[in-house]
């Protein structure tokens, strides 16, 4: 086996852990979860380990991908460092950082980053399109409209988990009676990221050469 195919090895990995133990495991755990709880599938060793394995594998799944990504696309050595690094501390800190109370700062302070970052996008997306190519131009506007999409799903957000639906303070969302809302709500955030995810895809295809 070559580099070239070890490395695309990687990625294939990668994809088939997302697909089988993110995707495809989710439609029979997450309906036994629900009955269950965090105790586990089934109450078990074994229940609470298929948890922690289902509950992780977005996040390990993702940097698997992105490693064996960044091998097969010829990174450099030092980008691919940087990028383990970071994908092995990203995973840690999801793992281990609990947060026990709300803390609107920090909401605060991400929301308004989110903003400034979306406006940025935007005025650089306006100021140089006029200057690209055909070809350029249809992927910059395809990932532009992925940035729309996502600050709309990022909006949305806010919305289910703070004000005014409540989704991270049940006793508000009761007693408001809001639910509902944040079931509409939830939905058409999905819908969004779906449609921000195709664009941001499409983007990609148009803007490649082959």
């Amino acid at each position: 086996m070559n580099r070239r195919t070890a490395d695309f090895a990687i990625l294939g990995i990668g994809t088939a852990y997302l697909v089988v133990v993110s995707w495809a495991m989710s439609w029979w755990y997450v309906p036994a979860y629900r009955e269950t709880g965090p105790v586990g599938v089934d109450g078990s060793a074994y229940g609470l380990g298929m948890t922690i394995l289902w509950t992780t594998s977005g996040i390990v799944g993702a940097v698997v991908v992105a490693v064996g990504a960044a091998l097969a696309a010829g990174l450099g050595r030092r980008w691919l460092l940087a990028l383990s690094v970071t994908g092995l501390a990203v995973i840690a800190w999801l793992a281990l950082w609990v947060v026990p109370t709300i803390h609107p700062f920090l909401f605060g302070v991400g929301g308004s980053l989110i903003l400034l970052f979306f406006i940025g996008l935007s005025w650089r997306w306006a100021r140089l399109r006029p200057d690209l190519s055909a070809r350029e131009r249809a992927a910059a506007d395809l990932r532009m409209a992925s940035h729309v999409f996502y600050f709309m799903a990022a909006w949305g957000l806010c919305g289910v988990l703070g004000t005014p639906l409540f989704g991270l303070s049940p006793a508000r969302m009761q007693e408001f009676a809001t639910q509902p809302m944040a079931i509409t709500l939830a939905s058409e955030i999905m819908i969004l990221l779906v449609l921000g995810w195709g664009c941001a895809y499409l983007a990609e295809t148009r803007g490649a050469r082959r």
